[in-house]
């Protein structure tokens, strides 16, 4: 009898040290996108890359001309820390999933294409100054869902550097997120949440709804604006709120006339 009891009240604390240590393990500060705005009583949160900067050709670097120059160019590589997305499909509302209704699959709205290079931006500075530096898509890269939390994978050179990224409602309405500094050294993953003040949706407007990114933005130290600086980017991706795209009927009107 005593040894069946030593038993269960060894099991019990063992299952508590395991629940502490999943708990130690995750990080207090990092952003939960499951409270971040919520408006709706269901939500279907998954992980969509947005872009992988694949191709630099589809970038375009921009600094003041008195300032410098900026070269762009894809390099093979990849952050060894990078985890592979493991979304499931959305199943239909009132009911699983079946072979005639499969739900809303990731495929729809996520790039699939092979994940090799990364993208180099080479800064030449002419002279210290007050300056910024940025690439920008050739055109603006649409955010499917209500965007709740993004990501960007860059390397850092221990330099007093501030990262933004710009986005842009449906309605030309601009607005620019806080990434983080520059400071660390080697590969990093920045996130941050989006704004509630940030307005995604529209009930007025069923077909405009979610952001554009429009540009990654660099506000360089002006004490570090000498010689060369180098920068890395790797997949841009977004936690978002698919549940208005799963969920809409494929015979609703569009109030775009």
């Amino acid at each position: 009898m005593k040894a069946h009891i030593f038993a269960i009240v060894l099991s019990i604390a063992l299952a508590a040290t395991l629940v502490a240590q999943q708990q130690q393990r995750q990080d207090p500060a990092a952003p939960q996108p499951e409270y971040l705005g919520v408006s709706s009583a269901q939500m279907a949160l998954r992980e969509v890359s947005l872009s992988k900067f694949e191709d630099d050709a589809f970038w375009v670097g921009y600094i003041p001309r008195d300032d410098g120059f900026i070269t762009l160019r894809r390099f093979e590589g990849s952050p060894l820390g990078k985890r592979p997305i493991e979304n499931s499909p959305i199943p239909p509302i009132g009911g699983e999933a079946t072979p005639q209704n499969p739900g809303f699959q990731e495929s729809a709205v996520t790039i699939n294409e092979p994940d090799i290079y990364v993208l180099g931006v080479k800064v030449t500075h002419l002279r210290r100054s007050v300056t910024y530096y940025s690439i920008k898509p050739i055109r603006p890269i649409p955010v499917p869902g209500i965007a709740k939390v993004l990501s960007l994978w860059v390397v850092g050179r221990n330099l007093r550097h501030r990262i933004f990224i710009n986005v842009r409602d449906y309605f030309g309405n601009r607005a620019r997120i806080y990434m983080g500094m520059l400071t660390h050294s080697g590969w990093e993953e920045l996130k941050a949440t989006i704004p509630p003040n940030i307005r995604q949706v529209n009930p007025r407007y069923n077909n405009r709804q979610g952001l554009q990114i429009t540009e990654i933005l660099i506000e360089p130290d002006p004490v570090e604006t000498y010689g060369n600086y180098f920068v890395y980017f790797d997949d841009l991706r977004v936690i978002t709120d698919l549940f208005p795209e799963a969920n809409r009927d494929p015979d609703d009107m569009l109030d775009n006339w």
